[in-house]
């Protein structure tokens, strides 16, 4: 399976540029604060903030035509683009580990949800994923055919992360270049 590389040093800008740059991060093991704790729930929690692989998804709108392909939450599986290294985990459990980087307080933006990237995390045999509708500052949580989703503050940090894994993707080019 091809491994997806990422540069250097546009990993070390983005992982500069989050909200929390207090916590250094030795590991691909991250406490969430108890806030995305609770968000994310026990079960979830532990498969994102410790996982076993990390494989990125391009995803769209599930149709009746999609029956006996891959589906993430309600969305069908158009394309897998790479299994991330393990060393590349926690800058994206970075972003997702820190409660600022949410919206919790209420969903203002009036965007369908519509995601574009999934992130599959496994342990155990246990799937969790993040699905990013990156044009939307929205990110989902798919686990066990459930999907919710919150706001995030962090949407240029995911889009520029992404952008790192697939650099030929239109839409994602398209909102690199609007920003």
């Amino acid at each position: 399976m091809k491994k997806i590389t990422f540069i250097t040093a546009g990993v070390l800008l983005i992982f500069l540029s989050c909200n929390n740059q207090k916590q250094l991060i030795e590991s691909s093991v991250i406490k969430p604060d108890s806030t995305v704790s609770d968000f994310y729930g026990k079960e979830i929690s532990n498969i994102i903030f410790s996982p076993e692989k990390v494989k990125v998804y391009k995803i769209r709108p599930k149709t009746k035509a999609d029956s006996t392909i891959k589906i993430i939450g309600n969305f069908a599986v158009d394309s897998l683009l790479g299994e991330l290294d393990k060393s590349y985990y926690s800058i994206l459990q970075f972003m997702l580990h820190d409660s600022t980087n949410y919206r919790f307080d209420s969903l203002i933006n009036k965007c369908q949800f519509s995601p574009h990237i999934a992130y599959e995390f496994s342990k155990n045999n246990k799937k969790a994923s993040i699905l990013l509708n990156l044009g939307c500052k929205q990110w989902g949580v798919s686990y066990k055919d459930t999907v919710f989703y919150e706001e995030n503050n962090c949407e240029y940090k995911l889009l520029r992360f992404t952008h790192l894994i697939n650099t030929n993707d239109k839409y994602i080019n398209t909102l690199i270049n609007l920003k």
